[in-house]
């Protein structure tokens, strides 16, 4: 794993020595003058690199709101893995890629809308910048021998500067899911599926970047609409809670 460090004050200060107090460390899950990824992934997003970091460090959760045309609408909020820690200071600490301690790159939800006769279950999952650029479904993005990103060599400030991410968004039903007419099986996807008996595109959006979706399944899904956003925000406080960097709801910087 590379580790790199990003200032934590604004582009526009001048160029000095940044003290640790003054940095964020950052693991890199690869190697920064890599850009295997705009060739290899078959999917390549690309997105300003200080949005790359949000997503990773201050994202703690996401809100879904979705609608099958076959299913209905749903919202459902998708809460980051903290296991074995339980807050953002023990993220921090986390050093083994790949290990029990490293940190959480899924955020998960199910959604339940089972009535009497009928198992109705939805579930999604998040998964950004997983070990070695693979996800746990889906066609992987490149071969596990390659890098998990790509960040162009540029002297551009974070906000400008683009990394091109690993990362899948999937909504499928869980099982299935139950109607009196006919059961509705499959996934939506942001990466690519085996064709299936029903497969067509449904774009939506991450945190305002449009993003490819795919559905395949049992049942056509004529229309679907869906997006993304973070819906809570790590606070970065002191250890008595006291003195939060972001706030926890808006993400705004105290």
């Amino acid at each position: 794993m590379k580790v790199t460090s990003f200032p934590t004050w604004p582009a526009t200060r001048p160029t000095v020595a940044v003290a640790a107090a003054h940095a964020m460390p950052f693991p890199m899950l690869g190697k920064a003058d890599t850009l295997t990824p705009i060739q290899l992934s078959q999917i390549p997003f690309s997105i300003p690199l200080e949005q790359g970091v949000k997503w990773w460090w201050r994202v703690k959760s996401w809100l879904l709101t979705a609608n099958f045309s076959d299913i209905g609408p749903l919202e459902m909020t998708l809460e980051k893995l903290q296991y074995p820690y339980g807050d953002e200071r023990d993220m921090c600490l986390a050093t083994q890629p790949g290990g029990p301690d490293f940190p959480s790159h899924k955020w998960i939800a199910t959604y339940d809308a089972s009535v009497p006769g009928y198992y109705r279950r939805m579930s999604a999952r998040l998964e950004y910048l997983p070990p070695l650029g693979l996800l746990s479904f889906g066609t992987p993005y490149a071969p596990p021998d390659y890098e998990s990103y790509g960040l162009e060599i540029s002297d551009s400030s974070p906000d400008t500067r683009q990394l091109v991410p690993v990362i899948g968004l999937e909504i499928y039903t869980d099982a299935l899911w139950e109607v009196p007419s006919a059961d509705i099986f499959g996934s939506l996807m942001t990466v690519p599926q085996p064709a299936g008996s029903f497969d067509s595109d449904h774009n939506g959006s991450i945190d305002g970047v449009t993003w490819n979706g795919h559905w395949a399944g049992n049942v056509p899904m004529a229309t679907i609409t869906w997006s993304l956003v973070p819906a809570t925000w790590w606070p970065y406080a002191n250890a008595d809670d006291s003195n939060p960097t972001w706030d926890a709801n808006t993400g705004a910087r105290n």
